[in-house]
């Protein structure tokens, strides 16, 4: 096979050299203009550029937050998922499984240190007006961190749903008096039981995401994945708060 690279000799390359005509004095070599790429090109580049820095920088005092419900898995339920992190880590290098597992009622938020007491008395008192309920997990799927650096293998909530939004609805109106972003709006509420990291530079999302929701697309959770909501916890820091329900 031809090489794809014919690399000259030092002689050869000398030789050339003593060809190419010496710049005449007082004249400047003329430089081409840069190429002008299409809007939409630069466009792209700009947000994977800022989707991959919207990372939010440690300042002191500031206290990470997060407000979820946790799920207790039965034994043979526990198995199951550890059956999936299992058939997740022998495709996937970078996995990670979630502990505990549980469903977020907010994004990460950050409180300042003198915020905390306060926000966990308002969380309470609009937490305090909610029951306990039941939810079911219903099928696996995936999701992905919003600065995409994280994909989450996930199980879908069944049964629950509407007062997970009902919970989050008290949790958002909390979250705005401190000038923190709301959840998602129509939120897609599940459990993540691990997560991979995204190692390639400028991949796309979807494709790891397709690729989790392929490999689970056959597998069926087991009918009786029900369990009984009777709390929600908010975990600031290294400070965690349960907030009863009725």
């Amino acid at each position: 096979m031809a090489p794809l690279v014919d690399y000259s000799s030092d002689s050869d390359a000398d030789s050339e050299l003593d060809q190419v005509p010496l710049q005449q004095p007082g004249k400047r070599r003329r430089l081409l203009p840069p190429p002008v790429l299409p809007d939409s090109t630069i466009n792209k580049y700009k947000q994977k550029v800022e989707q991959r820095l919207r990372i939010q920088n440690f300042v002191p005092g500031n206290w990470s937050t997060v407000v979820h419900v946790t799920v207790e898995p039965p034994e043979h339920i526990a198995l199951f998922i550890a059956n999936a992190c299992d058939k997740m880590r022998a495709r996937f290098q970078t996995f990670e499984q979630v502990s505990p597992l549980h469903i977020s009622l907010s994004r990460t938020i950050f409180l300042k240190e003198f915020h905390i007491a306060r926000f966990i008395q308002l969380l309470k008192t609009g937490i305090s007006a909610h029951s306990s309920f039941d939810i079911s997990l219903a099928k696996f799927n995936a999701y992905s961190n919003d600065d995409q650096s994280k994909h989450f293998l996930s199980i879908d909530v069944g049964a629950g749903s509407t007062q997970l939004e009902q919970l989050t609805t008290s949790v958002n109106s909390v979250v705005k008096q401190f000038s923190e972003p709301e959840f998602y709006k129509d939120p897609k509420f599940h459990a993540s039981i691990g997560y991979i990291l995204d190692t390639e530079t400028m991949s796309s999302a979807s494709t790891h995401e397709n690729e989790m929701k392929g490999m689970f697309q056959d597998t069926e959770i087991p009918q009786d994945a029900t369990f009984s909501m009777h709390q929600v916890v908010c975990k600031t820091g290294n400070q965690v708060f349960c907030v009863p329900l009725k």
